[in-house]
């Protein structure tokens, strides 16, 4: 991690860090499933779903 950017981080709150973190998951999410159903066309909303929380599980 850069030095400024954990100087950043650091400067924030719990609270803040905790927001970021979540903001980050769900975007890492998304971006996922947007990936996973460009790939895999023939799969379903469920099938997606569930290789997105099987890779971000593991």
């Amino acid at each position: 991690m850069h030095p400024e950017v954990a100087r950043a981080l650091r400067a924030k709150s719990g609270m803040e860090r905790l927001r970021l973190a979540h903001e980050t998951w769900e975007l890492v999410r998304d971006r996922l499933g947007a990936y996973l159903a460009a790939r895999h066309p023939e799969w379903g909303r469920e099938e997606i779903q569930s290789q997105v929380a099987r890779r971000l599980l593991r």
